[in-house]
């Protein structure tokens, strides 16, 4: 089954975000969108293959002003 993550919201006003899935180390980050305005949450995003063996995984914005957010996500393996 394909796992999601989803973002309902993201506070601040420095649209664009770029949404990254990293592991949870931060040695590996995939690129997978890119949020320009608060109309187009919530986005639903699919976990990419890299992420398929694992329960961590980290959500990293990234604004228009160079700020990085992150949030570790625990998943179910199923």
């Amino acid at each position: 089954m394909l796992q999601q993550v989803i973002i309902s919201s993201i506070s601040g006003t420095s649209y664009p975000y770029n949404v990254y899935l990293c592991d949870y180390t931060l040695s590996y980050c995939d690129l997978v969108t890119t949020v320009n305005s608060s109309g187009e949450l919530p986005i639903y995003i699919d976990l990419p293959s890299e992420f398929s063996y694992t329960n961590n995984v980290i959500v990293k914005l990234v604004d228009s002003n160079g700020c990085e957010v992150f949030t570790p996500i625990t998943c179910t393996i199923l």
